[in-house]
């Protein structure tokens, strides 16, 4: 991804966020890695989880969770 307004960091965490909506695993994957690549903190990769979680509850889309889990099992380096 290329920088522009937005940082490179900000669009891997949208595009992992997008991601974990699409259930796509080598996505979240790629994603989650991308954004810590380029510099996110696993508190960040958490928050961008917590906010997808909060509209999940409010629309029902989504996967429960199962995006925070992943997330701790992988030690945070985006491995599922």
């Amino acid at each position: 991804m290329t920088e522009g307004e937005l940082p490179r960091v900000t669009k891997e965490l949208l595009a992992m966020v997008i991601s974990i909506t699409r259930e796509c695993d080598g996505c979240i994957v790629a994603h989650t890695r991308g954004a810590l690549r380029e510099g996110a903190s696993r508190q960040q990769v958490a928050e961008a989880i917590g906010r997808r979680d909060c509209h999940e509850r409010r629309t029902g889309h989504g996967l429960g969770s199962e995006g925070p889990s992943r997330l701790r099992r992988s030690g945070g380096r985006g491995k599922a």
